[in-house]
């Protein structure tokens, strides 16, 4: 590790190490993974993995192998365990400069089919740096449940290109300090719509029991976003934090969406809770579901988002969820959670 390269003894060790301390005591709760990103200079894209709130492991990344894109489909691999070949694992290796990360899923816990809530894996993130004595040698390890865990990783890297109010970046630094695949970025959507994924955004959406059957998806390019998020001045906002719609209608420039028909939206928006409110967590759990409603009456190329507070990561502050638009999902030759294409 010391000479920059990562070395499969040294990946072994940690893993080893990980086994050992699960053989003593195997966790009955899940953990809850968070992520959050940064901009550095030159196109460094420091990303921070959380374990239940607390801060575990960095990771300087950067442009040179457009790590995004290669987590985007490790993780659809993740939901296709275990494969046709029964593999039960999968690995990925990002090397950058001063950077090796080793990450790392394998399913401990399966049950039957089509319990997919209850599907955990065994998450282990390794990493080394060189050339920064701040960042030491570290290893996270967690017992995760496998939806929880894709949405959690997957939204953490929507949200850094999501065109959304108060985010913390400019589009214009965005684009000048992280690249595009094949060269520079017009805009910043052009980044997002490089790592969106149909796929996960399926796999993590809530279904009815024939929606895991006979799938496959259409990725079409997006061209903006939309928050909800129940404030009392209203229920729908734009990038410049202006409110563009209620329980009504949404306006998404030159288009109005008509929301009537979407009647427990208004009695949702009328009874919104204190955060301090025990049914706070019920109401926002609601709320994510109206959205998924509210998606189906929006353009197919404007994403909508919706403001989660209840999760441990980032200690209560807005979490941007994407809300998967299930027009995505087209007659297909797969079926069945594990996606296993049929011959």
């Amino acid at each position: 590790m010391y000479d920059g390269w990562l070395k499969i003894k040294d990946w072994m060790r940690e893993r080893v190490a990980v086994y050992e301390t699960y053989s003593k005591r195997f966790p009955t709760r899940n953990d809850e993974i968070g992520m959050s990103m940064k901009v550095d200079c030159y196109g460094w894209l420091d990303t921070t993995l959380y374990k239940n709130g607390k801060k575990v492991i960095e990771m300087p990344l950067s442009e040179i192998a457009y790590p995004l894109i290669s987590i985007v489909e490790w993780l659809e691999r993740i939901i296709d365990l275990p494969g046709k070949d029964d593999k039960f694992e999968e690995s990925l290796h990002l090397d950058c400069e001063g950077c090796h990360v080793m990450m790392h899923y394998e399913l401990v816990h399966a049950p039957e089919f089509g319990a997919i809530e209850g599907y955990r894996g065994l998450l282990i993130v390794y990493g080394t740096w060189v050339g920064d004595p701040k960042l030491k040698e570290n290893t996270l390890a967690a017992i995760v449940s496998l939806p929880d865990f894709v949405s959690a990783m997957y939204n953490g890297i929507l949200n850094f290109f999501a065109p959304l109010p108060n985010r913390k970046y400019t589009e214009e630094y965005i684009i000048n300090e992280w690249p595009a695949v094949g060269g520079e970025a017009d805009d910043v959507m052009q980044l997002y719509n490089e790592i969106k994924s149909p796929k996960l955004e399926w796999f993590i959406a809530p279904k009815e029991y024939d929606g895991w059957f006979d799938v496959d998806f259409e990725k079409k390019p997006i061209r903006d976003t939309v928050l909800m998020d129940a404030r009392p001045e209203g229920l729908f906002w734009n990038l410049n934090n202006e409110c563009i719609g209620n329980e009504e209608a949404l306006h998404v420039d030159d288009t109005t969406c008509d929301l009537t028909e979407i009647q427990e939206l208004g009695k949702w928006f009328a009874k919104m809770p204190k955060q301090t409110s025990a049914n706070y967590n019920k109401w926002l759990d609601k709320g994510y579901m109206l959205a998924m409603k509210v998606r189906r009456f929006m353009p197919e190329d404007v994403d909508l988002f919706y403001v989660n507070y209840h999760t441990k990561y980032q200690k209560g502050s807005a979490r941007y969820e994407i809300v998967p638009d299930m027009r995505q999902v087209v007659k297909g030759k797969h079926n069945g959670m594990r996606y296993r294409e049929i011959k």
